[in-house]
């Protein structure tokens, strides 16, 4: 628990910091770990917290953490964000049309935060795939990237699922052939079927599929509490 005395809370976060250690941390095939302060870990997520403490690190300076299936890439953008509190890839979305292999990145950033709970880096990944997909609307391989790495029910399965729907409603550029794509992809069936009950339920199309902007419904698809879609809002 946290003390009550803020000063004191200052205080003992200071006095922590000299005494603070660098952890080795290897992700996927890297060979060469990052280093991160202990303290920067634990607050990224509870989960890391309770990995050290089960990594029995004994008294060395440095201990070492190992996620062989993680993505590099994703890893990079996450300390990048905690670190510097902005994502690097968050430009003009108009600038990133046809750039699909941008949005697989996202994907797989957003993947990472759900992995981790860590809620505010998940926000602002999917705040940057709305506005994206508000310019240009998504490809098949994403949706099946999207559906593989999350779990039933995330914010990221309805999103995609939601794409389908906009592509096979009204879009016509997709049909139920297509979905070939997504044999074996588990939960795709499901989260689709529920997608186009929603948008058959809507009263407006349109409004159905308007995410950004203050009228938009991004907050639907927040996991923590954000409050605003931050400095490049759409009006």
């Amino acid at each position: 628990m946290p003390p009550e005395d803020k000063d004191s809370e200052m205080e003992q976060f200071a006095e922590g910091l000299e005494s603070d250690r660098l952890i080795d941390i290897y992700v996927g095939d890297r060979s060469i770990p990052y280093k991160v302060s202990e303290r920067l870990l634990v607050c990224i997520s509870y989960y890391f917290l309770r990995a050290i403490k089960n990594e029995h690190l004994g008294n060395e300076k440095s201990g070492t953490l190992r996620f062989p299936d993680d993505d590099v890439e994703a890893w990079n953008a996450l300390l990048f964000f905690k670190y510097w509190s902005y994502l690097p890839t968050c430009v003009d979305p108009q600038e990133l049309r046809g750039n699909e292999e941008h949005r697989r990145k996202l994907i797989k950033y957003w993947a990472l935060g759900d992995k981790y709970d860590v809620k505010e880096f998940q926000d602002t990944v999917m705040l940057q795939l709305l506005r994206e997909l508000a310019h240009q609307r998504t490809n098949l391989e994403a949706v099946k990237l999207a559906f593989e790495n999350t779990a039933p029910g995330s914010k990221l399965r309805r999103l995609y699922a939601e794409e389908v729907v906009y592509m096979v409603e009204e879009g016509k550029a997709w049909n139920h052939d297509h979905f070939d794509t997504f044999d074996g992809v588990p939960g795709f069936t499901s989260a689709y079927m529920h997608a186009t009950n929603r948008y058959k339920l809507a009263e407006d199309a349109d409004e159905f599929f308007h995410r950004t902007g203050k009228d938009g419904s991004w907050r639907d698809y927040m996991v923590g509490d954000r409050k605003d879609e931050g400095e490049k809002e759409e009006e």
